[in-house]
């Protein structure tokens, strides 16, 4: 039987997948993230922009003169890696089911882009305790909702500095859904990315069943020693 969006298979990735939401300005945002970050930090991206769906997008060169590791524009179902970065492509949903990134035909809509909302929704139900939400420059309220349930699930959250993105309407409704952890310019998100993981790769786990051990990575996550990481 076909799998639905509503069965979801929990990954079985040791490893942090981490979202990134943008729109409007989101380029500039997106260039100093990857700028700033290392080539070999044991993380996944994925970056979901909004693009239309008529025009061939050029984003993934773009990204790729910004950062060593490959960049990927997902046209078909993709196992993610580690020391990878992944874009959405144009006329395409992107989701995550178990450790693949899949893809579907874009469904019509009322106007309200919710690409980033879909992702950020099954990186939460799949990943949990591992996944990381990022909201970035843009306009409108896409990634909001998503990024609410990445907390949800015992994920970490962040926002751009709204004074420092070109677009602050995706930032501000992303905080004023009080559900983000960090609020920092985009050059300051990938140390706070690499504080958090070291912090967890120290953590030892007692072997559990594969449900108890999601509650515990969630719990060591948000743990004053992870929490102390981030804010330090």
């Amino acid at each position: 039987m076909p799998k639905t969006r509503a069965q979801t298979l929990v990954s079985q990735a040791q490893f942090p997948i981490v979202g990134l939401g943008a729109s409007a300005g989101g380029l500039g945002a997106l260039r100093e993230f990857f700028e700033a970050l290392p080539a070999h930090t044991s993380m996944a991206f994925v970056v979901i922009v909004h693009l239309a769906p008529d025009h061939e997008s050029n984003l993934a060169s773009l990204l790729q003169k910004s950062t060593n590791m490959p960049v990927t524009e997902v046209t078909s179902a993709t196992p993610i890696e580690p020391d990878h970065v992944y874009m959405i492509a144009p006329s395409l949903e992107l989701t995550m089911v178990d450790d693949y990134l899949r893809v579907a035909p874009r469904q019509p809509d009322d106007g309200r882009r919710a690409a980033i909302d879909l992702f950020f929704r099954t990186l939460a139900e799949v990943h949990r305790g591992r996944a990381i939400g990022i909201v970035l420059s843009g306009a409108g309220s896409d990634g909001s909702a998503g990024l609410s349930r990445v907390k949800e699930m015992g994920g970490i959250t962040l926002a751009q500095d709204p004074a420092q993105a070109e677009y602050d309407s995706m930032p501000r409704s992303a905080i004023a859904t009080g559900m983000v952890d960090f609020v920092l310019t985009a050059a300051e998100m990938p140390q706070r990315l690499m504080d958090l993981w070291l912090t967890a790769k120290e953590i030892q786990l007692p072997v559990v069943e594969n449900d108890e051990r999601e509650d515990a990575i969630s719990n060591e996550w948000r743990s004053g020693r992870c929490a102390k990481s981030w804010s330090s």
